[in-house]
């Protein structure tokens, strides 16, 4: 059916201002929510992709994007699977450069704001490759919104979930959790994975994650059925 999936996509390159914006045409919007809406089947749509493709920094395109998908409906109960796309078109030597601290209010008002208006989402995809330390923490304290309720969670960028609570019932997971020197991996629980997809792990990798309070140094999976891990080199 047509209306199970709702595409935003912020197309316009632009940079953050500070000041919020109410003009969707210079986020660049293109979206069939105009199309759902008029055929009253928001409660239908059970995947929503929100792609931004800013010059800096996001938040722009994704405050656009919810306040588009708001005049449709305050929120989305029905929306499952949400993915999240977030392009940097700067050189990523600059774009690493950005402060998180300088933007941690605006992060948790998109964030909080987008979690809030679907609330029901169990598989989330993040991806962006090339993107910037705002987009990293972006999708981290997304993410820590599903922790309770997460199946299913994809990302090509590190996930560093706020205060490292847990993802409780993940069952499918594909990280790349490489971030310059360090290595990010969320905590999760065990003993509900059963596929696991690991990219860019260094050799020195202690499995930690999958040691919630825990002082065992063996991960132990019981339904795990698939399993595949790339190494870095370094």
């Amino acid at each position: 059916m047509v209306y199970k999936y709702a595409f935003i996509r912020c197309t316009a390159m632009m940079s953050y201002s500070g000041q919020d914006n109410d003009d969707e045409d210079t986020a660049g919007i293109s979206t069939n929510l105009g199309l759902v809406d008029s055929a009253g089947c928001v409660d239908a749509v059970k995947t929503v992709e929100l792609v931004a493709c800013p010059l800096f920094t996001p938040f722009l395109g994704i405050s656009a994007a919810i306040r588009r998908m708001r005049k449709a409906a305050e929120t989305w109960n029905s929306v499952r699977a949400l993915e999240l796309n977030v392009r940097v078109a700067i050189h990523r030597f600059e774009a690493q450069s950005i402060k998180v601290a300088d933007y941690e209010s605006d992060i948790a008002s998109v964030c909080d704001s987008l979690a809030a208006m679907v609330p029901n989402v169990h598989e989330l995809k993040l991806v962006g490759k090339g993107t910037n330390n705002i987009a990293q923490a972006i999708y981290g304290r997304l993410a820590g919104h599903y922790t309770e309720q997460l199946e299913v969670l994809a990302s090509d960028q590190p996930i560093d979930v706020p205060h490292g609570r847990p993802f409780a019932q993940l069952k499918h997971v594909a990280l790349s959790g490489y971030r310059g020197s360090g290595f990010l991996f969320p905590f999760m629980n065990p003993e509900s994975i059963e596929h696991l997809e690991l990219d860019r792990v260094p050799a020195s990798h202690s499995w930690g994650a999958f040691h919630v309070g825990s002082e065992n140094i063996v991960a132990v999976l019981p339904k795990l059925r698939r399993l595949c891990v790339n190494y870095s080199e370094a």
